[in-house]
């Protein structure tokens, strides 16, 4: 629901923004490789129509991982 939404857009708020911050301040560059962002290249895929592979692989793990804890959850749910 609106919950798990707005935890999947919080996620991708801070990956963005850590991903700014590590490419403005160089002091910071450490935690590039821990953002979704340094991944998956939005500007390569919409600007240049260029899709690496490493993109498709983070999206699908990505979404393996969500839809297998989405799946965990709500089979422990405390519905009758």
């Amino acid at each position: 629901g609106p919950r798990v939404g707005g935890i999947g857009f919080l996620l991708a708020v801070a990956s963005y923004f850590a991903q700014a911050i590590g490419r403005l301040w160089s002091a910071a560059a450490f935690i590039l490789p821990w953002t979704l962002h340094h991944y998956i290249v939005p500007q390569s895929i919409l600007v240049d129509d260029v899709a690496p592979l490493r993109s498709f692989l983070v999206l699908f793990v990505v979404a393996t991982v969500g839809t297998t804890v989405a799946t965990w959850r709500f089979q422990r749910r405390d519905l009758p």
